[in-house]
């Protein structure tokens, strides 16, 4: 909605809303304020380079759904080098909600990373984190979980987006997610769906590499059950491969 320069490449601007599209995905990032450092001299060479971002009010949403049924552009051959967006630091404070089709993770978190993608080209994500001390974790109108103090560490691709679409790109993902907090109800157990007066618990601690849950990995939520019922209970976890024969 507003933005200046004081300095050459040095940017400060208010209501910055970026965004894109793709045949099966929507994605939105919106922040109250940032400010940034361009390069400008690359520029000439075709890229968009920011050496520093940094944001705060942040707002981020990703849609996916079915493609909308239209034929796939045929690849042509490029007369001049696509262009490159690069981002070198990012520091994002005050992460207010982050949403993923239904479901919303809402609290006041921090991020950091960095990524680079070329258009029509590759994805790069360096070695991110986002930290939310209290989150809250709702899908639709239902709180699934609250009060979560939740590290997540990751990294992805390089990989092509056209070429591994869907939950192909999950294949270069690496990374970590600890979170633990306090489950009330879930929409799936009608037995479960008065607000107890004690909540059950969230426990996650996963690691993926490339895609995969690492040995180790586990999760745990349990639920208040109806009065003085048993409350329900689900552990999921990722044991070692047995070993082989020598």
């Amino acid at each position: 909605s507003a933005a200046w320069s004081l300095l050459p490449g040095r940017v400060h601007m208010r209501g910055l809303e970026i965004a894109g599209r793709t045949r099966n995905v929507s994605w939105s990032v919106r922040a109250d304020r940032a400010a940034g450092r361009i390069e400008l001299g690359a520029l000439f060479s075709r890229t968009f380079h920011v050496t520093e971002l940094r944001g705060e009010g942040v707002r981020s949403r990703v849609r996916r759904g079915p493609g909308d049924g239209s034929p796939r552009r045929p690849e042509r051959g490029r007369r001049r080098r696509p262009w490159t967006l690069r981002f070198d630091r990012v520091a994002l404070d005050s992460i207010r909600e982050i949403r993923f089709n239904d479901f919303l993770l809402a609290g006041d978190g921090r991020g950091d990373g960095a990524f680079q993608v070329i258009l029509g080209g590759d994805f790069r994500l360096e070695p991110s984190t986002l930290r939310m001390p209290a989150a809250r974790l709702a899908m639709g109108a239902t709180t699934l979980a609250e009060e979560i103090e939740l590290q997540a560490d990751a990294s992805m691709g390089p990989f092509v987006v056209r070429r591994h679409p869907g939950l192909a790109s999950f294949d270069f993902l690496s990374g970590s997610l600890h979170a633990r907090g306090k489950v009330r109800e879930l929409p799936f157990l009608e037995s479960a769906r008065t607000r107890a007066a004690r909540p059950g618990k969230l426990i996650a601690e996963l690691r993926a590499e490339r895609g995969l849950l690492a040995a180790g990995s586990r999760f745990d939520v349990t639920v208040p059950g109806p009065a003085a019922g048993p409350p329900f209970a689900m552990t999921a976890a990722v044991a070692p491969k047995p070993a082989g024969p020598p």
